[in-house]
């Protein structure tokens, strides 16, 4: 092997042992505490593809250009380019309705156009459930799949409820008996997104809903919500971040007393992580 530009042998083999544990300690986080806020399974998953031992296609970056689409030259830079959620915010949360999923695609095809070898992959949440995601909000918004999210505890209506939890259900004229808070959540006249009149997600307001994974049928469209023609499936798109994970204590960068709010048990909560879990191991 190489010692290029180091003089110390010994220093090397610290550094050298230094990274490796840094690997090994990120891969070997257990599911009730892995790094990061995602979902840590407890199987080995390795890329498919020939490795080539050429350190810029060994680089990934993940950019978040908030006030429209990344710049493709820089991305070029790079062996993965990984788009966030928040890319292109200010564009998507001013269209009405939000369209994050479709700037999502539109921001790969401008880097896949270069015919590059860059490998590009996209976001979701796996168990947020955010409507300004075109998939999302169809189903948020019609009543037939009302059992594949999380409810606020005791719901009586938009009249009664408006003060009743610690995240408001109702936003301006808009409320929603699904349990949301608006920790990142793009707002009129400022959030995590400024939307320049009323922030339109469609029926509901915008927020961060919970999807429920115990529903057997939501299970099914789950898979095909993560693995789908905006995601994998689609041309030169060849990875995901799958954002977020359920624990017994709550949801990952959600609100502190979605329990409270909901009325969940401690063994629906069990069951409910059991669920995502399964459904995680599933996809």
């Amino acid at each position: 092997s190489r010692m290029q530009g180091v003089q110390d042998p010994n220093r090397f083999m610290t550094l050298l042992l230094c990274y490796a544990w840094c690997l090994l300690t990120a891969a070997l986080g257990s599911p009730d505490d892995p790094p990061g806020n995602g979902y840590h399974s407890p199987k080995w998953r390795l890329p498919r593809w020939e490795p080539t031992y050429d350190m810029k296609r060994s680089t990934i970056f993940m950019p978040c250009n908030e006030s429209g689409y990344h710049t493709v030259a820089e991305a070029l830079r790079y062996g993965i380019v990984d788009y966030d959620w928040s890319n292109a915010k200010q564009l998507w949360a001013n269209t009405k309705p939000m369209n994050a999923q479709e700037r999502l695609v539109e921001q790969a095809q401008r880097i896949l156009a270069a015919r590059t070898e860059t490998r590009v992959w996209v976001y979701r949440n796996a168990i947020k459930a955010l409507n300004w995601f075109t998939d999302v909000r169809e189903k948020l918004d019609d009543p037939a799949y009302s059992g594949w999210f999380i409810r606020f505890k005791d719901y009586g209506g938009n009249a009664t409820n408006r003060t009743s939890y610690h995240v408001p259900p109702c936003t301006y004229q808009k409320c929603s008996g699904f349990y949301h808070d608006q920790e990142q959540t793009p707002e009129h006249p400022s959030g995590d997104g400024a939307c320049i009149d009323e922030c339109d997600c469609g029926a509901a307001p915008c927020g961060e809903y919970v999807f429920n994974h115990s529903n057997a049928s939501f299970a099914d469209w789950f898979i095909s919500h993560v693995i789908s023609n905006s995601t994998i499936l689609h041309e030169g798109i060849t990875g995901l971040y799958l954002d977020d994970r359920l624990e017994t204590w709550g949801v990952s960068e959600e609100d502190g007393h979605f329990i409270g709010d909901t009325g969940t048990s401690a063994t629906e909560m069990e069951a409910m992580v059991a669920a995502f879990r399964a459904n995680m191991e599933r996809l």
